[in-house]
């Protein structure tokens, strides 16, 4: 994104400010230099030529199409760049309900991939009731109050994000949506490829929304208008309009850039933890960073930082060096394929960048052998399930590499479920020390829901709310305390928890892999905490998903519960006092609420 304001002079207007603001861009492209300055061009003026050069025809009887050169003029190599618009932008978790949403959209890629439809489609029916009429009020209000019923499922504190591109909406149907007083919390408005015009009544129609953090527009004929002006004076929280940065761009602006905040999870802004619950009691708090004992930041604190805040190497920070052999999925399995080659309790995992060939190896013999065969994808360093992907097709799995880095992991099909929906665990691990070894388990645990019943029908691998646990960001999470859950689950499984928990335990044996293999990692003044996520199999097997740096410990600091696994029994244990507990395990060799592994 390049940043944009208020005022047309902060716009890029010549060659040179595009090339350093998307300089990095650029590079990663591998775009020739020698290109660079007609790309701009090209861009500037909207010179979607593609269609000038190349041309594309069917194939194999209609069943594939190819890329012909179509220009007159002969092309020497690296010699010219050519646009083309795009037909369809969206992420993957949500292209079957576009296809299934959007009037015509499926229509439209059927024709550019050669797929027959053979049969009436419930989008046909609805044009024709609509007489050809795809920019209706009646078409745009049913969009609306589809998305109206989905949020209230959400919940009252879920952060609408409203997708209504492309539905032919003028300046009056948007005033008739009345958008202002049905979603009051909007915090996006997707309205790109409209019909609205008169700045004013786009006004008139979204102005009361008060905390729209971003705005589409693009392609709407209001941009030939003075609309922008209107709009970041009249709604001030904006921090990306039009795909760009507004001069109020912050944190939310830098998280949707991150992928961290979209759709899926519009949340306004990163909660917080008080200061207090994080500081010991018996400590005080330095202004200065160099003048602390203890460094504990969510940040890397590598020598560029020391250098940059005065912190020396005899300061105690919440990070071990070499810590990525624990923390990137891809060196987490390599770590332990070194240390214990391939035990129960790791998923078959592949690291997409150096072993694609036995992942395909892998799926071969297993589709040969009828065996399950559903994978799931992960990028390298992304939490909160960001660009995680589920499917059995191989063509998929090798397609999305081209997203980044990823492992693919073999999917626990059968887990275990809680009144059938899945869920995983989060241990809280203390790491004095690496070499001599010396860890502790929080007797706090919890508990994290899918807010959906399981299934592994196709057409549910799109749905985060069925196969994913992490909801704290999306806005609806049924939250259950956890000895509620320990009872509930054993009455459910006539199981024994603490059985499980043992098995549990076993399993953080993991690191002791780091340990082994990576005994550089230790560093005198090191101390942390690692967060342990943990599923459980259909036999109640435990399997590690990762292992997290700074792990979000906003639920343990809010709510008190009860240690159910600790060695003193059934004790209450206060949310406010978890960082407490961590501090004075770590450096003041207190053993309250932990146990030692």
């Amino acid at each position: 994104m390049s940043p944009a304001a208020a005022s047309p002079d902060d716009r890029i207007r010549s060659y040179e400010d595009f090339a350093r603001v998307h300089a990095y861009l650029l590079a990663a492209s591998g775009i020739p230099t020698s290109l660079h300055q007609r790309l701009y061009r090209k861009l500037a003026d909207e010179v979607f030529d593609g269609g000038e050069a190349f041309s594309v025809e069917p194939c194999e009887g209609g069943r594939q199409r190819r890329l012909v050169l179509g220009a007159e003029r002969t092309l020497g190599r690296e010699s010219d760049v050519f646009l083309v618009d795009h037909a369809w932008s969206f992420r993957l978790s949500d292209a079957l309900n576009q296809l299934r949403e959007v009037p015509g959209l499926a229509e439209r890629m059927a024709a550019l991939m050669c797929v027959d439809l053979d049969r009436r489609t419930e989008l046909e029916e609805a044009d024709e009731q609509d007489n050809g009429n795809g920019g209706s009020l009646e078409n745009a209000l049913e969009v609306v109050e589809k998305e109206r019923t989905r949020i209230q499922e959400k919940g009252s504190d879920f952060a609408p994000w409203l997708e209504l591109e492309e539905l032919g909406i003028d300046d009056d149907m948007l005033i008739a949506l009345d958008l202002s007083s049905k979603f009051p919390n909007m915090v996006a408005l997707n309205l790109w490829g409209n019909k609205l015009q008169d700045p004013e009544k786009i006004m008139k129609g979204i102005g009361e929304c008060r905390r729209l953090k971003a705005l589409w527009l693009n392609e709407n004929p209001a941009l030939k208008k003075g609309v922008d002006k209107v709009i970041l004076d009249g709604l001030p929280e904006l921090e990306v309009y039009n795909s760009h940065f507004t001069r109020k761009a912050g944190e939310w602006a830098l998280g949707f850039c991150g992928d961290i905040i979209g759709a899926d999870n519009p949340c306004s802004s990163a909660e917080s933890i008080p200061l207090e619950n994080i500081v010991y009691p018996q400590t005080t708090r330095a202004s200065d960073p160099k003048e602390a004992d203890i460094i504990w930041v969510s940040m890397q604190v590598d020598s560029e930082l020391k250098n940059a805040l005065g912190l020396t190497d005899q300061q105690y920070t919440n990070q071990f060096p070499f810590e990525a052999c624990l923390v990137m999925k891809h060196h987490l399995a390599e770590t332990i394929h070194k240390a214990w080659g391939s035990p129960e309790w790791l998923q078959p995992t592949y690291n997409l960048e150096t072993h694609l060939s036995p992942l395909i190896g892998d799926y071969c013999v297993r589709k040969r052998d009828g065996m399950d065969n559903l994978w799931i994808m992960k990028p390298w360093n992304m939490a909160r399930t960001i660009d995680t992907t589920v499917t059995g097709d191989l063509s998929a799995i090798i397609r999305l590499m081209e997203t980044g880095p990823k492992i693919c992991q073999k999917y626990i099909e059968s887990p275990a479920l809680f009144q059938g929906r899945k869920f995983d665990l989060r241990y809280i691990v203390f790491v004095r020390s690496i070499c001599p070894l010396e860890i502790f388990l929080s007797d706090v645990f919890w508990v994290r829901l899918a807010n959906n019943q399981y299934t592994l029908e196709k057409t549910s691998f799109f749905e985060y709310e069925t196969h994913f646990t992490v909801m704290n960001y999306i806005g609806r999470m049924n939250h259950m305390n956890t000895p509620e859950f320990v009872k509930e689950f054993e009455k459910e499984h006539q199981v024994k928890w603490l059985e499980i928990h043992g098995r549990i335990r076993d399993m953080i044996r993991v690191f002791e892999s780091a340990a082994a293999v990576h005994p550089e990692m230790q560093n005198p003044f090191s101390r942390t905490i690692y967060g342990v996520d943990v599923m459980l199999d259909n036999k109640f097997n435990p399997k590690i998903l990762e292992v997290t740096c700074c792990p979000d410990c906003t639920w343990a600091c809010k709510c008190d519960t009860q240690a159910l696994v600790g060695s003193q029994g059934v004790i209450k244990v206060k949310g406010s006092e978890f960082f407490d507990t961590v501090f004075g395990c770590l450096f003041l060799d207190e053993l309250k609420d932990v146990s030692p592994l």
